[in-house]
């Protein structure tokens, strides 16, 4: 209920997005170690889109779910459609990935180079992965993603190896162990390398970096990166059912 939007303020944000339109592309890893944060995007995708159109009728998401080099992509194209949404990620499975570096540089290509974009709409890539970009590819994905920021892009990186890291100590201590761990070990050098390199694409792409904790969830996350970090308050009283885990509304 903000009707067409006057001013600078969130309503005039919000308006002038109802006119030109919103394209929102989500690049997830699809790689073994990513499932359980693949399984809650899964779990909330319909909440997900339905929090965007509340907002912004026109707005269109898309998706890529990548692997290592060589391996096959994941695509759903831009659209609308909630159930497309869904049905696509339903058919995914974690899995492959046997590098520890995948391939960002050519899902981010996909993302920026081959997506059905609307000239007017506000552009929003959302890489949500646990693996840093390969060396030699970093310098090219930079260069990528400063060329999708001067052509009204925006870039942002949701990191969720400290989470991921977190849950798996605790699986391993209920299973060995039978009880939650005495405390979470320090966040090993790999990861740490992740987030240092999401932050330096983020900056670069004008947008955000965000890093998953059990108390930010990853579609309440990528929510408030479609529209801004600047409007985290008002659009977050929009993403209803989306801050939990599970598939309750």
């Amino acid at each position: 209920g903000y009707g067409h939007g006057i001013g600078s303020g969130f309503g005039g944000f919000i308006g002038e997005l109802r006119r030109k339109g919103l394209d929102v592309v989500i690049v997830i890893d699809g790689t073994g170690s990513m499932k359980l944060i693949i399984d809650d995007v899964k779990a909330k995708m319909m909440q997900l889109t339905q929090s965007i159109h509340r907002l912004v009728p026109i707005a269109r998401i898309g998706i890529i779910v990548f692997g290592g080099k060589g391996e096959k992509m994941g695509i759903q194209p831009l659209t609308l459609s909630p159930q497309k949404l869904s049905d696509f990620l339903n058919g995914i499975q974690a899995m492959g990935g046997g590098e520890w570096e995948e391939d960002t540089l050519g899902a981010c290509q996909t993302a920026i180079n081959k997506m059905d974009w609307k000239p007017y709409a506000k552009k929003v890539v959302v890489l949500v992965g646990d693996s840093p970009p390969r060396t030699e590819d970093f310098a090219p994905l930079l260069a990528l993603i400063r060329q999708f920021k001067a052509n009204n892009g925006t870039f942002n990186t949701v990191d969720v190896a400290a989470e991921e890291h977190e849950r798996f100590e605790r699986e391993f201590w209920l299973k060995v162990h039978r009880e939650e761990p005495p405390k979470i070990s320090p966040l090993p050098a790999f990861y740490r390398q992740t987030q240092a390199a999401y932050k330096v694409l983020a900056t670069a792409g004008g947008g955000s970096m965000k890093s998953l904790t059990k108390d930010a969830h990853i579609n309440q996350q990528v929510l408030i990166l479609a529209f801004g970090d600047q409007w985290q308050t008002q659009v977050a009283a929009f993403g209803r059912g989306l801050n939990g885990s599970g598939s309750s509304p």
